[in-house]
Protein backbone atom coordinates (compact mmCIF):
# COMPACT_ATOMS: atom_id res chain seq x y z
CA UNK A 1 0.00 0.00 0.00
CA UNK A 2 1.54 3.47 -0.64
CA UNK A 3 1.30 5.88 2.09
CA UNK A 4 0.86 9.81 1.22
CA UNK A 5 1.44 12.54 3.97
CA UNK A 6 -0.54 15.51 3.25
CA UNK A 7 0.43 18.99 5.07
CA UNK A 8 -2.19 21.30 5.24
CA UNK A 9 -3.27 23.81 7.43
CA UNK A 10 -7.07 23.72 6.12
CA UNK A 11 -9.01 21.14 7.65
CA UNK A 12 -11.56 21.03 5.08
CA UNK A 13 -9.27 21.16 2.15
CA UNK A 14 -7.15 18.08 3.70
CA UNK A 15 -10.17 16.01 4.69
CA UNK A 16 -11.53 16.30 1.25
CA UNK A 17 -8.22 15.17 0.00
CA UNK A 18 -7.59 12.76 2.89
CA UNK A 19 -11.16 11.30 1.83
CA UNK A 20 -10.29 10.82 -1.56
CA UNK A 21 -6.87 9.45 -1.27
CA UNK A 22 -8.42 6.35 1.02
CA UNK A 23 -11.14 5.67 -0.92
CA UNK A 24 -8.66 4.93 -3.34
CA UNK A 25 -6.51 2.91 -1.76
CA UNK A 26 -3.91 5.19 -0.38
CA UNK A 27 -2.73 4.93 2.97
CA UNK A 28 -3.20 8.59 4.03
CA UNK A 29 -1.31 10.38 7.40
CA UNK A 30 -2.36 14.55 8.04
CA UNK A 31 -0.09 16.80 9.05
CA UNK A 32 -1.75 20.28 10.23
CA UNK A 33 1.58 21.98 9.78
CA UNK A 34 5.05 22.03 8.32
CA UNK A 35 6.88 20.61 11.90
CA UNK A 36 4.12 17.91 11.91
CA UNK A 37 4.73 16.85 8.83
CA UNK A 38 8.55 16.66 9.17
CA UNK A 39 8.02 15.06 12.29
CA UNK A 40 5.48 12.17 10.59
CA UNK A 41 8.17 11.94 7.27
CA UNK A 42 11.12 11.09 10.07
Amino acid sequence: MVAILIAEDEPRISSFVRKGLSANGFSVKVASDGASAYAYAR
